[in-house]
């Protein structure tokens, strides 16, 4: 990590590599990426979002995380289409590779879900955040959307992601 950026609540790093690359290629875009084309159609519309490398998503030091997929993705994503309090739909993207490792994991990922344990501190497993999880696969994405209860706070997307919880949906490349 090569940017540092403290706040009140926070220490968020970032890396600026993949800016000074862009920066090198005048006229080419993120749009221009295909893989964050495709997640970004997925989360359509979004409030907020973060989109990760996949291999940055790691469960908490020595807490044990079931990993529901068997297939590795190559980015995740994950964010929040907030309409105000009971109308909060929490998003969440797996790109990979080929369309076929999207369409397997998204049936494991479907049946599973709700019933899978958090490693983090959010809640004892993803039905205690959130209701109706949906899994579909899109391509080369697994789409997953499910409804904050009324009243639950905006930010639990991000709690998922610095909790270390969304690596329930990441299986690591060798």
């Amino acid at each position: 990590m090569n940017q540092v950026r403290p706040s009140r609540t926070r220490l968020i790093t970032a890396s600026t590599a993949a800016l000074e690359r862009a920066a090198e290629a005048p006229g080419r875009t993120l749009a221009d990426d295909e893989g964050f084309a495709a997640l970004a159609a997925a989360l359509d519309p979004v409030t907020s979002a973060v989109v990760l490398d996949a291999h940055l998503v790691r469960p908490p030091t020595g807490v044990p995380a079931a990993i529901l997929p068997r297939f590795a993705a190559r980015r995740i994503a994950a964010g929040i289409d907030d309409r105000g309090s009971g109308q909060r739909t929490l998003k969440l993207g797996l790109l990979y590779d080929r369309a076929d490792e999207a369409e397997s994991d998204a049936a494991t990922i479907r049946s599973r879900i709700a019933s899978t344990r958090l490693s983090g501190a959010v809640g004892d497993r993803f039905s205690d955040v959130a209701a109706g999880w949906k899994v579909i696969a899109e391509g080369r994405v697994v789409k997953i959307t499910a409804t904050l209860p009324s009243g639950a706070d905006p930010g639990t997307w991000r709690y998922l992601v610095e909790s270390g919880d969304l690596a329930t949906l990441v299986r690591q490349r060798p």
